[in-house]
């Protein structure tokens, strides 16, 4: 199978409200927020994170989203106030794409501030209780990437302990002029029945020298499949998150795997290596 390289531009219509208040610095008091905490969706398991924007609530009213780092002017109500605050991600790693993560609950901030203070603060959001893991692959034990769809042995996922994320193991993808095609999905069809909801995101860690293919088959009315995102080459590791909401909980669809890739085609190297980590898939 030849791979198809589909490139999916999104159009999200976010509206920034940044830096752009017009309160003076003595009227009004500023929550600093240089970094974020993520609470582990399972005990004892660690999380990687790349939340790059606060969407804000003060007082019950939409106060905007703030790129991190952020340093937010709080007008001053004399009394206590309420900052709601919720994660936001680059969806499907395209940087105008930003989304408020739907599985974190709202970190709460209640206190009185007064006029000029700066209050930093580590904000640590934790997953509602109702989330779900549909699938999950992070090369310590196994390597569910198996099913092979390029045709060619001699390119897969092998489980390697050269590099992680997390843990000792990742899975690692290799790729030469001679076997210079990737393509494989994860070994058994999941329930898209069990996704229990509008929203359906696939979470990666990555990092390569060249471009990594992600994208989704579904089974039921109809088979359908393609690769839904190419992901730019990185030398440090990223974390992806990647909304497959539409395809895989449209009407029909019974059944979907995951599929990986990656292809020389079109680039100036004749060689390339990829590592990806921490594959899952959060659902409702």
């Amino acid at each position: 199978m030849t791979i198809k390289i589909h490139y999916l531009i999104l159009c999200a219509a976010t509206c920034f409200m940044l830096a752009s208040c017009d309160t003076d610095d003595k009227d009004a008091a500023f929550l600093v927020i240089n970094e974020v905490d993520v609470a582990p969706l399972r005990a004892g398991v660690q999380e990687t994170q790349n939340i790059s924007d606060v969407w804000v609530i003060l007082d019950n009213e939409n106060y905007g989203v703030w790129p991190l780092p952020a340093r937010i002017p709080i007008e001053l109500s004399g009394k206590e106030q309420v900052i709601q605050l919720a994660p936001g991600v680059r969806v499907n790693g395209v940087s105008g794409a930003a989304r408020q993560y739907p599985y974190f609950d709202f970190y709460t901030i209640e206190r009185e501030f007064t006029s000029g203070e700066e209050v930093e603060v580590v904000p640590r959001f934790e997953y509602f209780d109702i989330v779900e893991v549909g699938f999950d692959e992070g090369f310590e034990i196994s390597n569910n990437f198996a099913i092979d769809l390029d045709g060619n042995v001699n390119t897969t996922i092998l489980r390697d302990d050269g590099d992680a994320r997390l843990g000792t193991h990742s899975g690692r993808i290799a790729v030469t002029s001679e076997d210079s095609e990737m393509q494989v999905s994860n070994l058994t069809r999941l329930n898209a029945n069990l996704l229990d909801g509008p929203n359906a995101y696939l979470e990666l860690d990555y990092k390569g020298d060249i471009p990594l293919l992600v994208g989704y088959i579904t089974y039921g009315n109809f088979i359908d499949g393609d690769f839904k995102v190419l992901v730019t080459e990185s030398e440090e590791w990223k974390k992806l998150y990647i909304d497959l909401s539409q395809e895989l909980t449209a009407g029909g669809v019974e059944e979907y795997q995951i599929q990986l890739g990656t292809s020389l085609d079109g680039l100036a190297a004749t060689s390339g290596t990829i590592y990806v980590d921490n594959v899952r898939l959060l659902h409702f």
